[in-house]
C-alpha cells in the first residue's frame, strides 16, 4: 500500500483550510481540494447558518488558495455534502432531516458550476445513503437500512447486496475507493471508536479489512481516508490536537536521503580499514521534532531511549492507607471498575505495606499501551498531577523503571507527555 513502510516518524499535518466546525470529507479534484463543513454560513438564515456545505479550494503545491462555497446548485438543501467521485460524476449528499438524506449525481464536467442534480436510481431507499463509491459500472455505497450502516454493492438495475466481508453489527461509514481500484477504505466503529479500515481486492473479491496504523489511526475518531499517491493523503480527525471538532489532515512521509559518499583511499603507507561505514539508505525527519505533534515527539524520544521494543504496563495509582483491596479502588475510581486490574503488594520496613493498582495487561506494542493510558486519564476520575495517582506507562530497562505520563492541558487542550527515569523526568514535549 505505501513504497514507504509506514511508521511513527510520518507527519499527520493539521491543514490551514480548517475552522472551529467540523471539517471533513476531502476529495483533490485535479487542482481542487473539495470538502465537507459545518462551519458558520453567514449568507444562509438562523435555521441554516450551521448545516453541513462543499466548499472548495485551489492547490498548489503543499499550499492551498481562498475557500470558496462550492456552487449553489450542490449546495441548496438543508444539509449538502460531497460524499463521492468518479473521473465522470460528483456524487452529493443532501438532506432536511437527520439519517434521512438521498444521493444525487452531477457531471463532473460542469466542474464547480453543477447546473442539475439527478437522483440516483435502484440504490435509494426510505432510510439513509450516505457515501458511495465506482468501480467499472458497479456502485458501492453505505445505507442504515439494516439498522445500521453498511456496504452495500449494486449493478445496473439488480437489487443491492450488503458486502459481508466488509461488514460487523457495527457502523462502516465514509467509503472510498481508491484510483487503481485494488484498496477499499472505510470507517467503522467495531472497536469502540471510528477508525480507518482497508481491504485490498484479490482475485477480485475484497478480502479480511485491516485497520490502518498510527499515525492514521488514534484513540479519537478517524475517517475519510483519501489515497491518491505515496504522497498525496488526505483523511479526517477529531483527535485533541485539531482545530475544532473534525479536521482534515495530510499525511506527510519521512525524506529519504543518503549520507554523504565516502570514499576510502588504500595506500602502501595508510592501514587499510577492518570496515567500512554503513552508507545505506536512512529516515531523516522532515522536520524538527518540536514541531511534531505531542504524541510523535514522544514516539521519537522512546526510540532514542530505547525503549520502543520494551514491555510496558499501565500502573493507575499507589496506596499505602485507605485503599487497601481492587473493591475499593474501584469505588474510589468508578471509570476503571470494568477493567480487569491486579494489586501488587510491597512491604515497607516500618511502614505499612505498598499497594500498587494496575492494569493486569501487558503490552508489546507501546501505541496500544498511549491509548489504553489516553483512554482510562480521559476519563478524568484520576487526580491530574503525578503527586496523586494519575495513570501511566512503566516499564523497566538495565533496572531503570521509566514512566510516561500523558496530560491534557488546558490551553486548547493541548496534549502533554513527559517521561520520568527512576523518579526524575527526562523529558517533557513542547
Amino acid at each position: 500500500m505505501f513504497a514507504q513502510q509506514l511508521d511513527s516518524t510520518w507527519q499527520a499535518k493539521n491543514l490551514s483550510i480548517n475552522s472551529v466546525a467540523d471539517d471533513y470529507g476531502p476529495f483533490l479534484v485535479d487542482s481542487m481540494l473539495l470538502f465537507t463543513s459545518m462551519r458558520r454560513n453567514s449568507l444562509e438564515d438562523k435555521l441554516l447558518e450551521y448545516t453541513e456545505k462543499v466548499y472548495y479550494t485551489l492547490v498548489v503545491d503543499t499550499s492551498f488558495g481562498k475557500i470558496k462555497k462550492f456552487s449553489y446548485k450542490a449546495n441548496s438543501d438543508a444539509n449538502s455534502a460531497l460524499v463521492g467521485c468518479s473521473d465522470s460524476n460528483f456524487f452529493f449528499y443532501q438532506s432536511y432531516f437527520p439519517d434521512n438524506g438521498e444521493i444525487f449525481v452531477a457531471p463532473r464536467k460542469q466542474e464547480i458550476y453543477i447546473k442539475q442534480l439527478k437522483k440516483i436510481p435502484f440504490i435509494l431507499s426510505d432510510w439513509d445513503e450516505n457515501s458511495i463509491a465506482t468501480k467499472g459500472d458497479s456502485l458501492y455505497f453505505t445505507s442504515n437500512r439494516s439498522g445500521n450502516y453498511d456496504i452495500y454493492f449494486q449493478v445496473g438495475t439488480n437489487k443491492p447486496i450488503p458486502v459481508d466481508t466488509l461488514n460487523s453489527p457495527f457502523d462502516e461509514v465514509g467509503l472510498w475507493i481508491s484510483p487503481s481500484g485494488r484498496e477499499l477504505y472505510f470507517s467503522s466503529n467495531r472497536d469502540g471508536t471510528f477508525d480507518i479500515y482497508c481491504s485490498n481486492l484479490i482475485d477480485e473479491i475484497w478480502e479480511e479489512p485491516q485497520k490502518l496504523p498510527y499515525p492514521i489511526n488514534t484513540e479519537f475518531d478517524d475517517q475519510d481516508y483519501r489515497q491518491y499517491n505515496d504522497s498525496t493523503i488526505y483523511f479526517a480527525s477529531n483527535r485533541s490536537n485539531g482545530i475544532g471538532g473534525y479536521d482534515i489532515y495530510q499525511l506527510i512521509k519521512p525524506k529519504l536521503i543518503a549520507p554523504p559518499d565516502t570514499t576510502i583511499v588504500q595506500l602502501d603507507s595508510i592501514p587499510v580499514q577492518d570496515s567500512l561505514p554503513d552508507i545505506t539508505k536512512q529516515i531523516v525527519e522532515e522536520v524538527p521534532i518540536d514541531s511534531l505533534p505531542p504524541r510523535q515527539q514522544l514516539i521519537v524520544k522512546i526510540n532514542e531511549f530505547g525503549l520502543d521494543s520494551i514491555k510496558a504496563e499501565i500502573q493507575l495509582g499507589a496506596y499505602q492507607k485507605y485503599l487497601t483491596d481492587i473493591i475499593l479502588f474501584k469505588k474510589r475510581f468508578p471509570c476503571v471498575k470494568e477493567e480487569n486490574i491486579r494489586m501488587d503488594i510491597f512491604d515497607q520496613i516500618d511502614e505499612s505495606p505498598l499497594r500498587k493498582f494496575i492494569i493486569d495487561q501487558v503490552f508489546d506494542d507501546i501505541n496500544l499501551a498511549i491509548d489504553k493510558q489516553i483512554s482510562i486519564v480521559d476519563k478524568e476520575c484520576f487526580p491530574t498531577q503525578p503527586q496523586g495517582s494519575i495513570p501511566f506507562i512503566a516499564l523497566l530497562k538495565s533496572g531503570s523503571r521509566y514512566a510516561i505520563f500523558w496530560s491534557k492541558g488546558t490551553i486548547k487542550a493541548k496534549e502533554e507527555f513527559w517521561i520520568l527515569k527512576d523518579g526524575e523526568e527526562i523529558w517533557r514535549s513542547k
